[in-house]
């Protein structure tokens, strides 16, 4: 038999090694104007000039005559907005009135406001953990696991191919599956031969009859005959491949088994599909795609179905999906938006909420909220199953804010006391102590101060205190880019009887100028929620001593609200807005805020699409949705077809020359 793996492992390293070295495609752009050159001179270079680099920004290389602006236009946006919310110029350094700050501000935008969009290049990327998990599930029809004894009490990894493979750190765009810059390590080629083994090796044995009959039809007593192994290989290259074998595959595969039987033929299938497995056409995606030299144009249908694929179930696509591929008609509107709808019904959408939307929200701090696992699980399922139920039943953007909807269990009965009647009770198996429940979808009634993300226990307990809780909504909600604090700032000391109240320590604080420039941004959106305790109670709630996960399940009693004069949660925001409580702050949210939630919810939901970070190309696009998408009435729905219908979620540049299968 040929070398066909050896081939494999080393253009699998190629490819790995060379990936990042993609180039993306920007526009040109015209020098910076007098004014901005002038205000860099002015106050930013004596820090990012040719003589000191902070940073590793040198703005002067950028003022220079003929600089491609677009080109640069990541890091002037970045200069923008750090000048925008007075973080730059430092503290210590001759300031710019306000005028020259917002038209320095200002600027960026004015580059793209005509801009059409782009689409980005083909780029070759390898499958996320996430991604490669679920589509060998999918490839073999059951899991990898290991045999571990388990406790519902005690958070245990049982997947191989996750204590195996190394976490995916995120990518520039913030998401695991922006692996273009993270290759394939010569360990990690050893973890995929060895899970490759495993899975083919239950594949052809009784444990794996029934999965392996699903390529093969019906196989007799004898086992695998040459025209089933052909059958077997050709459909699983397929689809592990993405797109259907060529002819010149088909007849090596019909070649290699030829006459043989018994031992000899299984050896052979193995190897083959070893081959398959530990191919680059496998474990990347974007191998295959169509390219040719210099243009740009629709990806074809077969790209354009991994790309959903991934986009919504982090897995590989369907039979029916590569059938509407081959048929040509995918690309069709009527049929593709079908196609969505279909996808987002499948009980493998909850991927947008299990991956996409833990990592957006951070979730996984929720993880170490309880040491409890049950209580836990409770905790983060309950804003995964929240977002899960928002995109698959197509409800309105707004309700991710305000929403009388929620998702309880008996491990958060305290904090929904006045509901308690609408989910099951919890009931305790003989000799378990603890163990994870079901979350149940309730209406809230009489639970007021619930409803949304925001108001979720686990959210308010992994952000504990107004600075985590402040940065947290700006940075994952409103989308703004916060610094890191400087260096030896001493950190706020807990209050002890007649000192200072916690704000007039905060004011004390940003007192300091070092601090002011975020705090004065942090501060107000963390008081709004002074009104819930570290533990996610409320803090107004006749009841608010037993809010608290790991309490006992109560018996439904009267809740009532009551006022305590220590507890303000007023604020002004930075841009000048005021609000007396949370309920305030939340109405802001969802007005004059809005767009500015829209457009975060739009850059998260397409870098996330495309698993790369957003370039100048993609401004028009976030610009169009968050203009749609602002308006009364917009759903879930609307914000994924305005994803996979926009330009760069289509179509392709092709700086790379055009690929051609070659036979093997």
């Amino acid at each position: 038999m040929r070398m066909l793996l050896r081939r494999s492992w080393g253009v699998a390293l190629m490819v790995a090694m060379h990936v990042s070295a993609i180039p993306a495609i920007a526009g040109a752009g015209e020098p910076p104007p007098e004014n901005v050159r002038g205000f860099v001179k002015a106050h930013c270079v004596r820090c990012h000039g040719e003589k000191k680099v902070q940073g590793d920004v040198d703005l002067e290389v950028l003022l220079a005559d003929g600089s491609d602006t677009l080109r640069h236009f990541k890091e002037w946006k970045s200069a923008a907005g750090r000048v925008a919310a007075g973080e730059m110029p430092p503290a210590g350094e001759k300031q710019p009135t306000a005028q020259e700050r917002a038209a320095f501000a200002k600027w960026p935008k004015s580059l793209i406001a005509d801009l059409p969009a782009k689409p980005g290049p083909v780029q070759i990327r390898r499958l996320s953990i996430p991604e490669y998990k679920r589509t060998t599930e999918s490839l073999f029809g059951f899991g990898l696991t290991l045999t571990t004894a388990k406790a519902e009490q005690t958070k245990v990894e049982t997947s191989l191919i996750r204590n195996l493979l190394p976490p995916d750190p995120p990518g520039p765009s913030g998401y695991t599956n922006d692996t273009g810059g993270n290759p394939i390590t010569t360990k990690s080629l050893e973890s995929y031969a060895y899970i490759a083994d495993v899975a083919i090796t239950r594949l052809l044995g009784p444990d794996g009859r029934e999965a392996m009959e699903a390529y093969t039809g019906p196989v007799g007593e004898g086992g695998l005959t040459p025209q089933h192994a052909a059958k077997l290989l050709d459909t699983f290259q397929t689809r592990a491949w993405r797109r259907p074998a060529i002819a010149d595959d088909r007849k090596a595969h019909a070649e290699l088994v030829r006459g043989l039987s018994g031992d000899k033929l299984n050896a052979v299938v193995k190897g083959e599909l070893k081959y398959i497995l530990m191919s680059p056409e496998f474990i990347y995606r974007g191998v295959l795609a169509k390219r040719v030299a210099g243009e740009s144009g629709p990806v074809d249908d077969f790209e354009l179905a991994e790309r959903l694929s991934y986009f919504l179930w982090a897995d590989m696509p369907d039979d029916e999906l590569i059938a509407a591929a081959a048929a040509g008609t995918l690309s069709q509107p009527k049929v593709m938006e079908g196609q969505v709808r279909r996808m987002l019904r499948s009980p493998k959408a909850r991927s947008l909420s299990e991956v996409f939307g833990v990592q957006w929200l951070q979730l996984d701090e929720l993880d170490n909220v309880n040491r409890e696992v049950p209580y836990a699980a409770a905790l983060k399922g309950q804003p995964v199953e929240f977002l899960h139920d928002l995109i698959t039943r197509n409800r309105p953007l707004r309700e991710l804010l305000d929403s009388r909807t929620e998702f309880v269990n008996a491990y958060l009965a305290y904090y929904y006391v006045p509901d308690l009647d609408q989910f099951p009770k919890a009931t305790r198996r003989p000799g378990v102590e603890l163990e994870i429940l079901p979350l149940t979808r309730i209406e809230l009634r009489g639970t007021q101060e619930r409803g949304g993300l925001l108001t979720m226990p686990g959210i308010l307990a992994m952000n504990k205190g107004p600075i985590q809780r402040g940065k947290w909504v700006l940075e994952r909600i409103l989308g703004e880019h916060l610094g890191e604090p400087p260096p030896n700032v001493p950190p706020i000391k807990p209050t002890k009887g007649g000192a200072k109240s916690f704000r007039e320590q905060f004011a004390a604080h940003r007192a300091n100028k070092a601090c002011a420039s975020c705090h004065d941004r942090i501060d107000p959106v963390g008081f709004a929620f002074e009104v819930y305790n570290d533990g996610g109670g409320f803090r107004l709630a006749s009841n608010v001593a037993a809010q608290k996960v790991g309490k006992a399940i109560p018996k439904p009693m009267a809740v009532k609200r009551v006022e305590d004069p220590n507890v303000d949660a007023s604020g002004v925001l930075a841009s000048g807005e005021r609000f007396k409580d949370f309920e305030e702050f939340r109405t802001l949210l969802l007005t004059k805020l809005w767009p500015r939630v829209v457009e975060n919810l739009v850059r998260q939901t397409l870098a996330y699409a495309l698993c790369r970070e957003l370039d100048v190309g993609d401004e028009k696009v976030v610009a169009d949705l968050t203009a749609r998408l602002s308006k009364p009435g917009a759903t879930w729905g609307d914000l994924i077809d305005g994803v996979v219908t926009s330009v760069p979620f289509r179509e392709a540049s092709h700086p790379l020359p055009e690929v051609t299968p070659k036979p093997r």
